[in-house]
């Protein structure tokens, strides 16, 4: 078996990327790919620590792209981690990250929500805040019961504690994969809420772009 979309703790992940390969070991996969969001920080870590399982390591990411409906996701297998196109369009994508978490803390203030900060950042990982910390830091609070309510009353979109960040669109993340050598491959098609003839012209719209996958 393989696993070609996990993360680790340098995004929104469970486990180190050590921690991580002994969980693939202990499940008998033969390759995995690391596909942290918006960096390629814990790539090293993870390719050491399956080189060492005897397994096949595949560098990767995801990165986040704008489209009008639902959400999009784009994989990148086999990036070239040096690459300084890729890290300096990276970096942008994390730093509009940054300053969307400000300005959702700012709004779960706003609607009540004594929050800090710290708070948020004690349940990040390495590298990384998102929303999934926020909902872990309001269900410590005892604001919700669960992630799932904390995304349903206040972190989804269009919600009282939702802020918009920087994104490529569809094109551009491809292209920027591409330049750094990797292997473009839409992730969790549904998340794009279309269907029938709409999610075949946008797949073929992906494709003209220069898609090869689609998980």
């Amino acid at each position: 078996m393989i696993d070609l979309h996990t993360h680790s703790t340098f995004s929104d992940g469970s486990y180190t990327p050590e921690q991580l390969v002994e969980k693939c070991a202990a499940a008998e996969l033969t390759a995995v790919a690391l596909t942290d969001h918006d960096t390629v920080a814990g790539i090293p870590r993870f390719m050491a620590a399956c080189q060492s399982a005897g397994i096949r390591g595949i560098e990767g990411v995801e990165m986040s792209a704008d489209v009008d409906k639902g959400g999009m996701h784009m994989l990148g297998y086999c990036v070239d981690t040096e690459s300084e196109s890729l890290e300096e369009v990276l970096v942008k994508i994390r730093e509009g990250r940054s300053i969307r978490n400000v300005q959702i803390l700012k709004n779960l203030n706003s609607a009540g929500l004594e929050l800090s900060y710290e708070e948020v950042e004690a349940f990040a990982g390495e590298n990384l805040v998102g929303r999934p910390h926020f909902a872990q830091a309001m269900q410590a609070r005892g604001y919700v019961k669960s992630k799932t309510e904390a995304f349903g009353e206040y972190l989804a979109r269009g919600k009282k504690g939702y802020a918009d960040r920087f994104r490529l669109n569809p094109e551009d993340s491809i292209a920027a994969i591409r330049n750094a050598g990797g292997v473009p491959v839409l992730a969790h098609p549904f998340t794009l809420r279309l269907a029938g003839e709409e999610l075949e012209e946008f797949i073929a719209e992906l494709a003209s772009f220069g898609l090869e996958g689609i998980e």
